[in-house]
């Protein structure tokens, strides 16, 4: 079924493919547990948005993706985005969805919500994401004796993510070069 999508998008025919690959870096104003901390996360995501870039396709069009933020820990989800078209080659997508985080049992149990600037083969993007914590404790010690033990209770995370993606070809050039990467990288023993 994906080949189909793939080559009937190449063809034009359907529209188009949403295919970014890229990296964000993002900051956390939300509970005790992480806050302040600021982290660089991959991002990948496939989908379809109806129209493409064909120069009768209407201004505004609608579609989905699914999305993995590649960071500690992969939090995937699906979205739901809305495209407004300017030209041939640039476009604003908004898109909101919800995501599955590592203590969620198989349910959805986050949100993410975006706004993306696609120019030719680059997207500028901006992304909100929550998820849930757990109840955790945090040890200080003194002369390497515990002195106190603080219990944080669970709570959500917010945080706010910036970066750059490449869409289209230009994320599958991304993904198969880190892959690559990551095969040699294994094969060398840097895993190990």
């Amino acid at each position: 079924m994906l080949c189909l999508a793939v080559v009937t998008s190449g063809c034009g025919t359907i529209g188009k493919l949403h295919t970014q690959a890229g990296v964000m870096v993002g900051h956390n104003f939300g509970d005790e547990s992480e806050k302040g901390f600021s982290e660089t996360e991959g991002v990948a995501e496939l989908g379809y948005v109806t129209g493409g870039f064909k120069s009768d396709a209407a201004r505004g069009s609608f579609g989905g993706t699914g999305y993995l933020n590649v960071g500690d820990p992969l939090r995937p989800g699906i979205k739901a985005i809305a495209r407004r078209r300017f030209n041939r080659s640039t476009s604003l997508d908004l898109s909101a969805g919800p995501m599955i985080t590592y203590d969620s049992s198989g349910l959805f149990n986050g949100f993410t919500a975006g706004v993306a600037l696609n120019v030719s083969f680059l997207t500028l993007r901006s992304e909100y994401v929550s998820w849930p914590t757990e109840p955790w404790d945090e040890y200080h010690y003194s002369d390497g004796a515990l002195t106190l033990v603080e219990h944080h209770g669970s709570g959500h995370e917010h945080a706010w993510f910036n970066g750059v993606s490449m869409n289209g070809t230009a994320s599958w050039v991304v993904v198969g070069i880190v892959t690559g990467l990551f095969i040699i990288a294994g094969a060398n023993g840097a895993f190990d």
